[in-house]
């Protein structure tokens, strides 16, 4: 584990490093215990739904797994951040440059989770 890169209700998700290859990855550790019977068939949605997405602006899930206390979901990491890091970084604000190409890329990817009847959420 390198970094804690965000928390939430139900776990976190990390920074790690694969020891076999160098590789980083973002995985989501998911404690069971916090989780009822809605939250666990949302978590295993959530799964299926990433093992569907390929697409260049959608996180994808590389990989998978779960122990008898905690669910695993490993993503790609994006070492550039999210959106919400980038306005920060800017002030709040983009050059319009930018904002441009954040809306165009924001398009596709929704458009992207559309064409699969996938509803996105989780804006980032």
């Amino acid at each position: 584990m390198l970094n804690v890169l965000g928390r939430g209700s139900f776990g976190a998700v990390m920074m790690v490093r694969y020891k076999q290859d160098g590789r980083i990855f973002a995985i989501k550790i998911l404690k069971k215990s916090a989780m009822d019977a809605t939250d666990m068939q949302n978590a295993m949605e959530e799964r299926q739904i990433l093992q569907r997405v390929k697409h260049p602006y959608v996180s994808s899930l590389v990989f998978a797994f779960q122990t008898s206390e905690r669910l695993y979901l490993g993503m790609k990491f994006y070492a550039a951040g999210d959106l919400f890091y980038h306005l920060n970084q800017k002030g709040g604000g983009l050059p319009l440059a930018d904002a441009r190409l954040y809306a165009a890329e924001l398009v596709l990817a929704i458009s992207y989770l559309h064409s699969l009847n996938i509803l996105y959420r989780d804006l980032k």
